[in-house]
């Protein structure tokens, strides 16, 4: 999740160490995102919520796992390779939040249509993806952030005027508090030594509470489950 070519600022003994920061403070949450797949499927009594629990899961995942990869090719002298790495870093996102609201938007029981607003999340999350590898994520950086801002913000908006606010959305407001937060260090990339590190920092606190809310949530309905079934 890197904003700038690693190799084009700072000298290179700070950027060594900032890019070692940048592999380590997500390489070091892959394998809590694999535990929590499992813990997520375990939770789960219905398909549904199975199916949320992988897509939730397996862009967890993926999140941190492209983004180590990318920040570990920086060490290489592969520029096409890193390039290449580097857009797919910024498309995960799209796919993360969308991955993020989906479970919300399908079984939390808020007698949503959730075709309104599933079908239209994930367009925009494919739509930033393919806007990634076609601009390169470079040469449009503002535009971008907006994208990534507003779909992040406006399905939350949308879910609070429709059903209103519940006391189960505070761990989702708190995930995204910390990735609204982060991207002032996003954006101080470059400028403010380790802010690349600092903005993984949030991103994980991000998805901590996310994944809090989500086990609550599978947990709820596994119980209302298994006491229909009684």
């Amino acid at each position: 999740m890197c904003q700038s070519h690693p190799c084009k600022t700072k000298s290179t003994s700070i950027r060594v160490l900032e890019e070692a920061a940048n592999c380590v403070t997500h390489g070091m949450f892959i394998p809590s995102s694999l535990y929590l797949l499992y813990k997520f499927c375990v939770l789960s009594k219905r398909e549904e919520d199975l199916f949320n629990a992988w897509v939730y899961g397996v862009s967890l995942i993926v999140l941190f796992s492209v983004s180590t990869i990318y920040h570990c090719s920086c060490f290489t002298d592969k520029k096409n390779l890193i390039e290449y790495l580097r857009i797919s870093d910024h498309a995960t996102i799209y796919l993360f939040i969308a991955a993020s609201y989906t479970p919300w938007l399908t079984i939390a029981g808020y007698d949503l249509v959730a075709t309104h607003y599933v079908i239209p999340l994930w367009c925009l999350a494919v739509f930033g993806i393919f806007f990634s590898f076609y601009t390169k994520a470079k040469s449009q950086p503002g535009i971008e952030l907006c994208m990534y801002v507003a779909e992040g913000v406006l399905p939350a908006v949308l879910m609070i005027h429709q059903v209103g606010y519940r006391p189960e959305f505070y761990d989702v407001a708190a995930g995204g508090f910390f990735f609204l937060s982060g991207i002032i260090f996003f954006k101080l990339d470059g400028t403010l030594p380790f802010a690349h590190a600092i903005w993984h920092i949030f991103v994980f606190l991000g998805t901590y509470y996310h994944s809090i809310a989500l086990m609550e949530l599978l947990a709820k309905n596994g119980n209302n489950f298994l006491h229909q079934g009684v």
